[in-house]
């Protein structure tokens, strides 16, 4: 797949809806194959010693995760070698229009108690306990991004309420390639991303440097 982003899916000339449509659409087409060796190959893109990451992944305490949907690449591989590292991993629990993070553990994950979210992804049930800024690392899904750090995500605005006032937390973004597209009208509500893990590549933005620190 390419490595630079895909011009004919400008979100200056489409709306919102299509783009969300046409990428979720293509995701949702991948084999479980394809989606499981992206999700590897992600997972040692962020992890492998040297990567522009391994500062703030070797300092990290605690980190934000999600469960996948829809075809969406998987944070999951990254639960096992982030909790031997001594990495509390939370993972989104929503309740209105709040979002919240609950504790989750290797040994838990097969016993989560699930709920159908409003968008219709699967949540946790419960109530967490954390929010964003409480957490060194946060992986966070997404539909498309753009060259400047911009994301589009499912349409709902959890991630942007979460993330507006985690100002110290490193927010990447989790995607296969094709989701990199060269640009997104942006909305004042949006927060940018301060970097994007791919299955083939890490791409950072103004603010990762300093976060990495």
């Amino acid at each position: 797949m390419s490595n630079s982003p895909r011009e004919n899916l400008n979100h200056s000339q489409a709306s919102a809806k299509k783009l969300r449509s046409e990428l979720r659409a293509k995701r949702r087409s991948l084999s479980s194959g394809f989606q499981s060796r992206a999700s590897n190959a992600a997972s040692r893109q962020l992890l492998k010693r040297g990567s522009r990451s391994a500062g703030a992944i070797r300092r990290a305490k605690s980190a934000a995760i999600y469960l996948p949907a829809f075809g969406e690449i998987s944070p999951l591989p990254l639960l096992l070698p982030l909790s031997k590292r001594g990495v509390a991993i939370y993972v989104p629990v929503t309740f209105g229009v709040r979002m919240r993070f609950i504790k989750l553990s290797v040994s838990a994950i097969k016993r989560l108690r699930l709920r159908r979210h409003p968008l219709g992804m699967p949540a946790v049930a419960g109530r967490g306990t954390r929010s964003v800024n409480q957490f060194d690392l946060v992986v966070v899904p997404l539909v498309a991004f753009d060259s400047a750090g911009n994301r589009l995500g499912m349409g709902g605005g959890f991630y942007d309420r979460a993330l507006a006032g985690a100002k110290s937390t490193l927010k990447l973004g989790y995607a296969y390639d094709f989701q990199w597209v060269s640009a997104l009208r942006v909305n004042s509500w949006d927060v940018k991303l301060d970097g994007v893990v791919t299955q083939n590549t890490m791409t950072t933005f103004r603010e990762f440097a300093r976060l990495c620190i």
